[in-house]
């Protein structure tokens, strides 16, 4: 790539020590281009684009995911996974159309979905597609293993699977594009455009939407649920709605583990360590 690439962090994974995995892409028009690059120190200003690449290649990762055991899980837009598991990176063919969401639950099951409409899980002999099509775009993934996990999508669509059922779907007062999920204790919580924001299990579900602005993603951080709200920064779910903490910067993606939390948005990463916030720019 050129030096004078224009980079955007269009994803995050997060240590528990602060160091940060950056999925950075790129695109003449035409191409993409995606660079894995760490930031073992986000206090050390980048200057002159990425750090070495820890992986690197002329496609488009969509989503990043981390397994128990610590590795890598990465789908792109030509539907593969790609993934370090074996301890070298390799490239699988999974999906006929895009990937755009990625899971590694904490029982060590990894499903990824996308444009398809078809939610695909990692097993013994592969990776195999979920019943039923859900027939809209998959945009996140979240649960606690192969028998319990849930997948949303465009047009307010919530899917369950629960036990040894076929996933079944949640009917929501809505038609937003959900852009994130997240398992919180016995809940499951969705949120998308327009302040679409659920939290429920089974058949009960709360409606918590107390904003016009969109959210992508969200994390427990303590005690509160964080959320990357795209342009308005980060924020926090609250009694009362979302409260804003920081609009200074672009938030598409966020990641919590140990004492800190983490956005990706833009050009930019921020790491925030309970008191302090720290930017690192790629342009």
């Amino acid at each position: 790539m050129s030096d004078d690439a224009q980079w955007t962090a269009a994803g995050l994974l997060l240590h528990p020590g602060g160091q940060i995995l950056v999925n950075l892409t790129t695109t003449d028009g035409e191409n993409f281009y995606t660079m894995l690059s760490e930031i073992p120190d986000i206090a050390r200003p980048a200057e002159g684009g990425p750090a070495e690449a820890a992986y690197e290649g002329q496609f488009w990762i969509t989503a990043l995911a981390q397994g128990p055991d610590g590795a890598v899980y990465a789908c792109d837009a030509d539907g593969h996974v790609h993934d370090n598991a074996s301890g070298t990176w390799r490239v699988t063919p999974v999906a006929p159309d895009g990937l755009r969401a990625i899971a590694c639950l904490p029982d060590g099951t990894v499903i990824t979905g996308g444009t398809g409409g078809r939610v695909y899980r990692l097993d013994a002999g592969g990776w195999r597609a979920m019943a039923p099509d859900l027939g809209v775009w998959i945009n996140a993934l979240a649960g606690q293993g192969a028998e319990d996990f849930a997948a949303a999508g465009d047009e307010g669509a919530l899917w369950l699977w629960q036990g040894a059922a076929s996933g079944r779907r949640v009917e929501l007062p809505t038609d937003a594009t959900f852009r994130g999920l997240l398992r919180d204790e016995a809940d499951y919580l969705v949120c998308g455009a327009n302040g679409a924001l659920f939290r429920g299990a089974g058949e009960d579900w709360a409606d918590l939407t107390a904003t016009g602005q969109d959210l992508y993603e969200m994390a427990r951080y303590g005690d509160d649920i964080w959320l990357a709200c795209g342009r308005a920064g980060a924020g926090r779910l609250t009694a009362d709605g979302i409260e804003i903490l920081r609009d200074t910067f672009v938030a598409y993606r966020i990641r919590t583990a140990g004492r800190y939390a983490a956005f990706a948005g833009g050009p930019s990463v921020i790491r925030h360590d309970g008191e302090i916030w720290l930017r690192y720019s790629y342009g």
